[in-house]
């Protein structure tokens, strides 16, 4: 179709021998875009400013996504294309859903909001930088990135979901978040890191649970903001290799909004050392993170 520029909605979905479009002048319009099973090797000919769905998945020949997008009133979806596919929108601004699977590299070095949850999941990207993304309206997952040993996240304040953290194994420290003041929803991070804060933090409305396997981390900054009351959620739980801290706090009912309720029982068993102080014997705690966990769900 070398003459088309503008189209409603393109819907390509099963067509396996589809390995090459022919849109000379570029299809600069679209309402919606879904290319799902194709053996296409390149989405040249496609560059659209303002779409409702983006969705690129399945099409394993495809090795790279590169479109001038500048909003998406919907969802953006890249996933389980090639393997070393990499996805780069230069010129998005704002988006509703952000969804990444199976991708090497991201780049999406303008982007200042997420109106609902962003989710990187199961990439073997290096890194995440979104140097100009302040807020998520919704929740925000970065799960089981093999790969990822660096997360930029410098203006982010808010994330008014859940926020989790886990299963990235070469992720040595959650440092990248300095401006996060408040989370909707309840906070999960799980991982083999030895340092991890939010220095800004000032309200959680969901629990904590924070897990690492490192025998250096240091649960000091959690402890102080569960005391100073900035932890809301029915369950805080801090834990590293060596050192064990688990507190519980049973509500008559819900003790978060929107997406972040969360409610634990915990039971512990301590004993001391005349010489090394308390020393964890057993611990028992069962959690459940609302929204958090629903979210999650949608991804894996």
């Amino acid at each position: 179709m070398p003459q088309l520029t503008s189209v409603g909605a393109i819907y390509w979905l099963h067509l396996a021998g589809l390995g090459s479009i022919q849109f000379n002048n570029v299809v600069n319009q679209a309402k919606s875009i879904t290319i799902s099973d194709t053996s296409l090797t390149s989405l040249e000919g496609i560059n659209v400013d303002n779409v409702d769905t983006f969705d690129i998945n399945n099409n394993r020949y495809l090795n790279e996504v590169n479109v001038n997008l500048q909003t998406v009133a919907q969802s953006l979806d890249i996933s389980f294309n090639a393997q070393q596919v990499s996805a780069s929108f230069p010129s998005l601004q704002w988006a509703n859903n952000i969804t990444f699977r199976d991708v090497s590299s991201i780049s999406m070095p303008n982007i200042t909001v997420v109106n609902a949850s962003a989710g990187f999941i199961n990439n073997t990207v290096n890194g995440l930088a979104f140097p100009q993304l302040t807020q998520i309206g919704g929740s925000l997952a970065i799960v089981s990135n093999d790969q990822l040993s660096n997360v930029s996240f410098p203006q982010l304040s808010t994330v008014g979901g859940g926020f989790q953290i886990a299963n990235n194994t070469q992720l040595g420290s959650v440092l990248g978040f300095p401006k996060v003041k408040s989370v909707g929803g309840a906070i999960d991070f799980t991982g083999n890191f030895s340092s991890a804060q939010l220095p800004s933090l000032t309200l959680v409305k969901g629990g904590v649970d924070i897990e690492s396997s490192s025998s250096k981390f240091n649960c000091s900054s959690w402890n102080q903001a569960h005391s100073d009351g900035d932890i809301q959620g029915d369950s805080y739980v801090c834990k590293a290799k060596s050192v064990s801290t688990s507190v519980a706090i049973h509500a008559t009912s819900g003790a978060s909004s929107g997406s972040g309720s969360a409610s634990a029982t915990a039971a512990a068993s301590t004993t001391s050392s005349s010489k090394g102080g308390a020393v964890p014997l057993a611990m028992e705690y069962t959690s459940a993170f609302g929204a958090l966990a629903a979210f999650v769900f949608q991804f894996v």
